[in-house]
């Protein structure tokens, strides 16, 4: 015998590194898959997947036998213009969802909601993991540039996936370079100290700007150490940050742990 079963829930991050104090922000568009088996005897069996809302809210509807299921609730941060994946090969292959949600006993149907679920750090679990922290913020920064831009005007956003590999949990190894993620895939650092917010919005201005506005513009030829176009996308991302965040030119604010401001 089956019924229909309603999983919900509400996604969010916590994180200093935008702003000068602890916020929590809505993570949209994330992936989120939802598995259930009935125990430990039962079939692993996945129930489906759903998108986080502008509210960061998720809903899936899957008819499903009516006794009582263990429940996991993953989220993968991919979209159809974005992803953000840690550097393992896992990762790199689009394969290193986030636990997010899975109590230790059979939940009974058919309504089930996870309430508001927060990545931050200290959080138990997976949820409070650097690496998923770190991906997380990197996002919702990302998201956040992205849906900016394309508020500009038509034509104005980002045409083409992007990929951003963030440092791998523990891992002073470089990142691996073969990645199964379509994309432009950007690598930024392999350790804690070499990634920002500022990274992650400056390669999104740089795809940005190779996308959009590169057969508009003719670079001036100099003599100096940064070409032009890497100079603009330095430019731009200062600029995108003050109008979202209130940045100040040239801050930099380390994405490890709660975020740091320098």
């Amino acid at each position: 015998m089956s019924q229909w079963w309603e999983i919900s829930g509400t996604l969010h991050v916590e994180e200093s590194a935008t702003a000068r104090v602890l916020r929590r922000r809505t993570l949209i568009g994330v992936s989120i898959g939802i598995a259930g088996w009935p125990d430990e005897r039962g079939c692993f069996s996945v129930w489906g997947h759903a998108h986080t809302d502008r509210e960061g809210r998720f809903r899936l509807r899957v008819n499903r036998p009516t006794w009582a299921h263990r429940l996991r609730i993953t989220a993968s941060f991919v979209g159809e213009l974005l992803v953000v994946c840690d550097s393992t090969t896992r990762g790199l292959a689009g394969r290193s969802p986030i636990t997010i949600w899975e109590p230790d006993d059979p939940i009974e149907g058919p309504f089930v909601d996870a309430g508001n679920i927060t990545i931050r750090e200290g959080a138990a679990g997976e949820l409070g993991a650097s690496s998923a922290v770190r991906r997380a913020v990197s996002w919702y920064a990302a998201k956040s540039a992205m849906d900016y831009l394309s508020s500009l005007g038509e034509g104005l956003g980002v045409r083409r996936r992007i990929a951003v590999a963030c440092p791998a949990e523990s891992s002073g190894a470089p990142p691996v370079r073969d990645s199964a993620i379509t994309g432009a895939l950007t690598l930024l650092g392999s350790h804690d100290d070499e990634w920002s917010v500022d990274m992650v919005v400056r390669q999104v201005m740089r795809h940005w700007a190779r996308q959009t506005i590169a057969g508009r513009i003719n670079w001036p030829r100099n003599r100096l150490t940064t070409p032009v176009d890497e100079q603009f996308a330095d430019l731009a991302k200062d600029e995108l940050m003050r109008a979202l965040w209130g940045r100040q030119s040239g801050a930099q604010r380390r994405v490890s742990g709660g975020g740091s401001v320098a």
